[in-house]
């Protein structure tokens, strides 16, 4: 899983760090190698004179563009998460927001939004959906439904913008 969030100029980076590196712990338990963004970005850095790829500046596209799933906290607005959802537009996201999101977020073909009060809300629905038996049984993929007009993500056969349509946006 690769999991994104605004770290330049996100207002309150140290108290939500608790909560990413808990998120992260959390599918770490269920068996899944995570990479979090802000353990490897270092955004105050400048531009190196020579480089050849991303991965030299930091970004992880690469590893984002391999992942089953993109994670997403999407409560504060970002250039960098804007630009990482729009790159993973072939894979899963599920997004993350106490607050209402932006139209781009949600008119994202193949995301789930969850809405959430309180950290440990949001870290119960978190530990659902990354539980499964192993991945060829119940793997993470995007696919029409009848829940809504644009494509839904599913594990295995289970729509999760469905069992999640009274905690999303």
């Amino acid at each position: 899983v690769y999991f994104g969030m605004p770290i330049t100029y996100h207002p309150h980076l140290e108290k939500s760090k608790d909560l990413w590196i808990k998120i992260g712990k959390l599918f770490a338990s269920h068996r899944w190698k995570v990479c979090s963004a802000f353990e490897h970005v270092k955004p105050k850095s400048s531009v190196p004179r020579q480089f050849d790829t991303f991965d030299d500046l930091g970004f992880d596209h690469v590893q984002m563009l391999l992942s089953e799933l993109v994670l997403m906290d999407l409560n504060y607005p970002s250039i960098g998460v804007g630009q990482q959802m729009g790159l993973s537009l072939f894979q899963p996201l599920i997004g993350f927001s106490k607050n209402l999101v932006s139209r781009m977020a949600l008119g994202r073909p193949g995301s789930l939004i969850l809405k959430y009060d309180k950290d440990d809300e949001l870290l119960n629905m978190l530990s659902d959906i990354s539980k499964r038996k192993n991945y060829k049984k119940e793997p993470f993929y995007v696919k029409k439904s009848p829940v809504r007009f644009l494509k839904s993500v599913y594990k295995g056969k289970v729509c999760l913008n469905k069992l999640y349509s009274e905690n999303s946006f």
